[in-house]
């Protein structure tokens, strides 16, 4: 599973798996064993990336950067946000944001890499 959170200088992502038992009770009674955590800020180019583009980079760099724990090819993977700006990525017409093209063709791409592989989930995770 996948946990990430993205605000408008910083982003981070925490990889857990459940015990499959688990995988039906609600997201906080499941027992999260860590498996990776990384983080990062946005700077330079990056700092002035619309919104939608930065909450759709955590994910893909997560799943290039952990590929190996995320992508096994058994089951998709889950990712749990607590907002709904990732229906984005599925859905860009489902959000009133303009963006240039060039916005729209990049976060396009990422959303690619992500095909069959992902189940996204709202939770909400708390603060």
């Amino acid at each position: 599973m996948l946990v990430y959170r993205c605000q408008k200088d910083f982003w981070m992502v925490v990889i857990t798996q459940v015990p499959e038992p688990d995988l039906q009770l609600p997201f906080k009674e499941q027992r999260h064993q860590p498996l990776a955590f990384c983080s990062g800020y946005f700077k330079k180019a990056s700092a002035n990336w619309s919104v939608p583009e930065k909450e759709a980079f955590p994910i893909q760099y997560a799943v290039r950067r952990f590929d190996y724990l995320l992508c096994t090819g058994k089951h998709p993977f889950r990712i749990f946000a607590d907002h709904r700006n990732r229906v984005f990525l599925y859905n860009p017409a489902s959000v009133k944001v303009f963006l240039n093209r060039h916005s729209l063709d990049k976060v396009h791409r990422w959303r690619l890499n992500l095909d069959g592989k992902v189940v996204f989930d709202r939770v909400d995770i708390g603060r």
